[in-house]
């Protein structure tokens, strides 16, 4: 029987999608088809998914945002970078319009380069850097264009020993370039938020309310104090309630445990004075949000059993461990925590998060079975 070309069996043009639907479930060469015309669709087959420059530019333009797990980067630092670059830029963009996180992604190292303000090659030593870490599997390069196979967020948690992910939150690619600022805002509002509902559900039980309603930070810190309930006012960074607010809010020094730095980098970072003032060293803190913050002063009761406080002329003192001010109505007020308007868009995460407790679960369970089958070997 003679072969039969595509192009006498198709009254269409030659397209590589004819060969495709004539091929069998084996995979082998169909004998309609000649030898030529399997190697040309072969041959267009792989050029069609190769990357080229067009297809890299349209996922770095379509590419933008990250969920950014904040408490990675104390374990990570910098190295991080290229794991949310990585799961930013997915191949996954251009086939599917989103962002599926098939696990690969091809970008151009000068623009990695130019998002952080660093040099190519320092991009290549954080490349190398992250596989040893275990962010990436690995990577190849070629020119200017790398392609990378990144691990997933439970593989990337396991040798960091959170027990939690903590806060998370969508981050844009323009962040990376202050990566170590934005992990200190997203774990201050996550705190925040934690301690705005345990507020919430300690009214249900001190003022006997089913649904109790407490201002969130963002409404105290930007609109008039004076028509809110329990507020005093507001004079400079003092937010003054009264007695009866529940004081909520997000500490420097916790924060700066979970973060792993000090309560005074804490207060740098969230201070205005330094986030407003573009560093001349890689440009950076150029894109930063002002942070829109005051300090609570819950307002002292008449009754209170400090009377150093009554003959004091000072305008601020510490007292039995507490700092305390002269607020309005020449009245003392007892500072608390601070409130943070920093608009992070966090993200809950609750199928990973019980995946990821589900893992660490399993693997303490295998290693009780391996520890008690050791000691049983030898004893």
């Amino acid at each position: 029987m003679a072969e039969v070309s595509l192009k006498a069996t198709t009254k269409a043009v030659y397209s590589p999608e004819d060969f495709e639907n004539r091929l069998d479930n084996t995979g082998q060469i169909p004998l309609p088809l000649t030898q030529e015309s399997w190697l040309l669709w072969r041959s267009s087959k792989v050029a069609a998914q190769q990357d080229t420059p067009e297809r890299v530019h349209h996922r770095e333009r379509i590419g933008g945002q990250t969920r950014f797990p904040a408490v990675l980067y104390q374990h990570y630092g910098q190295h991080l970078i290229v794991w949310l670059w990585a799961r930013a830029l997915d191949d996954s963009l251009e086939k599917h319009g989103e962002n599926l996180g098939q696990g690969r992604a091809t970008f151009r190292l000068s623009a990695l380069a130019a998002a952080v303000n660093r040099s190519v090659s320092t991009v290549r030593r954080w490349l190398a850097g992250a596989r040893d870490k275990g962010l990436i599997w690995r990577f190849h390069t070629t020119g200017d264009f790398c392609r990378l196979w990144y691990c997933s967020l439970e593989r990337v948690a396991a040798p960091a020993g959170v027990s939690s992910l903590g806060s998370v939150a969508w981050i844009q690619v323009s962040d990376l370039n202050d990566l170590r600022i934005k992990a200190t805002e997203v774990i201050a509002q996550g705190l925040q938020l934690q301690s705005f509902w345990s507020a919430k559900e300690a009214a249900k039980t001190v003022f006997k309310i089913k649904n109790p309603k407490i201002v969130p930070a963002e409404q105290l810190l930007r609109s008039p104090c004076e028509n809110q309930a329990r507020v005093v006012g507001r004079r400079g960074r003092f937010l003054y309630v009264t007695e009866g607010f529940l004081p909520y809010g997000a500490a420097q020094v916790t924060i700066g445990k979970v973060r792993g730095v000090c309560s005074r980098t804490v207060q740098r970072h969230l201070s205005d004075s330094y986030r407003l003032c573009p560093s001349p060293v890689r440009n950076s803190r150029s894109e930063l949000n002002p942070c829109v913050k005051a300090q609570l002063a819950q307002r002292v009761p008449k009754t209170f059993p400090v009377e150093r406080l009554k003959s004091s002329r000072l305008q601020c003192l510490r007292e039995e461990g507490c700092r305390f001010v002269l607020g309005p109505g020449s009245r003392w007020f007892i500072l608390r925590c601070c409130l943070y308007d920093l608009n992070c868009e966090l993200s809950r995460m609750r199928f990973r998060r019980k995946e990821l407790k589900g893992l660490q679960e399993k693997a303490r369970t295998v290693e009780v079975a391996t520890k008690e089958s050791a000691v049983a070997r030898w004893a």
